[in-house]
């Protein structure tokens, strides 16, 4: 950050092209730096909403609920999560098909980074817009927070 004031500074004071390419350089260094955190966040946790449906049609439910958050599972007992979702498998049906729609990051004073994922999803019954909500735990690791379902309109 300070280099980027500092060039900043050089600039306001009759910069030459050289200043202009360290902004550049500095810009694009940072942005690259970013985006590789947040495109290796999002496959992550899309291979965990493609292990999610996996789960979903095996009845799995017990693998899906050992990937929620520690808060989440204080909040939610493993019977009545279990109960949830066996209820919502019956009556969605079994899965077919999804289209990711939407990615949003989010970071927080506390220190947690969220990721949440948006899909339009097809299971034998109903058409849902999904939504997953990952928190970050420790230094790679994405566990599930919230899943939201919505009748598709």
């Amino acid at each position: 950050m300070e280099q980027i004031k500092s060039a900043i500074a050089e600039v306001k004071s009759g910069a030459t092209h050289n200043v202009y390419m360290k902004i550049l350089i500095i810009l694009a260094i940072s942005c690259f730096i970013f985006g590789c955190s947040s495109a290796s966040d999002s496959a992550k946790a899309q291979k965990l909403v493609e292990n999610f449906h996996v789960a979903m049609n095996n009845r799995d439910f017990d693998s899906i609920y050992n990937n929620l958050t520690d808060e989440k599972k204080k909040e939610v007992p493993r019977d009545q999560f279990i109960e949830s979702l066996t209820k919502v498998r019956k009556s969605f049906g079994e899965y077919k098909d999804s289209q990711l729609v939407n990615t949003d990051f989010k970071s927080y004073i506390s220190g947690a980074d969220n990721i949440a994922l948006t899909y339009r999803t097809r299971y034998d019954s109903v058409v849902v817009k999904e939504k997953f909500t990952f928190q970050r735990s420790g230094k790679n690791d994405l566990l599930l927070v919230f899943i939201e379902w919505n009748i598709w309109a």
